[in-house]
């Protein structure tokens, strides 16, 4: 789908010395999918929520 897009040129010049790609539809597709990656990180712990660990294992564990 092409897209007209208002970027950051600072921003996409710092994505490029630091991913070592050159082609911004690349850039801004690993970008997407990174951010796509962490809300369904965060959504997941959200979800779940912590786990409580039993005294006993620890005290297992340092034996």
């Amino acid at each position: 789908m092409r897209t007209t897009l208002n970027l950051s040129n600072e921003l996409i010049d710092k994505l490029i010395l630091t991913t070592g790609i050159h082609n911004k539809t690349k850039i801004i597709h690993l970008a997407l999918e990174e951010y796509l990656r962490k809300l369904k990180r965060n959504m997941i712990a959200d979800k779940f929520g912590k786990i409580e660990i039993d005294e006993n294992v620890l005290k297992m564990r340092d034996e």
